[in-house]
């Protein structure tokens, strides 16, 4: 896929290291795709929680365009004052959540975040996010920096990728008309 002339004037401007670019975010209610130099953060999505749950699952595509890994060791987020990275293990027969300590993305390659396998968990909600909420999501990386991306709520997976969006940014104060 060729990225856009918005998306590399994005690039540009969001470089933050060899190893990690600030990734743009989704702002729409489908699936959204970004383009960095460094991590590329795409697909991303939060699932609906079902009435009344606590905990709310995250789902996206990582994808390293460098030559070196990049390891993701956490992650935070307003929608739950703890934000996790987690994966589903079967055992015995069950499936269970555990909490992972990182996510290496390995050089020139891709970790997907889906549904039965790694994901983010957005623990102790005290509000539950609707369809069409923006959550942002700030993903924290080995080396220190930390990539912020607004990620749509979904009842579902979405079907395919959307165009490039913009970065999460704090929102700007009104002005009087």
């Amino acid at each position: 896929m060729k990225p856009s002339a918005s998306a590399l004037a994005l690039v540009f401007a969001c470089c933050i290291s060899p190893a990690l670019a600030q990734a743009p975010a989704a702002t729409t209610t489908t699936t959204t795709t970004t383009t960095t130099t460094a991590l590329v953060v795409s697909e991303a999505w939060v699932r609906q929680p079902a009435p009344g749950a606590k905990h709310v699952a995250g789902f996206l595509r990582l994808h390293n365009s460098t030559g070196d890994d990049v390891e993701v060791v956490g992650a935070g987020s307003s929608l739950s004052p703890r934000t996790e990275l987690h994966t589903h293990l079967h055992e015995g027969g069950i499936m269970k959540m555990r909490l992972v300590p990182s996510i290496v993305v390995k050089a020139h390659s891709d970790v997907v975040l889906q549904p039965g396998g790694l994901h983010v968990m957005f623990m102790d909600v005290a509000r539950q996010p609707a369809p069409g909420d923006i959550v942002e999501l700030t993903l924290n990386v080995k080396d220190g920096r930390a990539t912020t991306v607004k990620v749509p709520v979904l009842t579902t997976a979405p079907a395919t990728p959307t165009a490039p969006a913009t970065p999460a940014a704090p929102a700007a104060p009104a002005t009087p008309r």
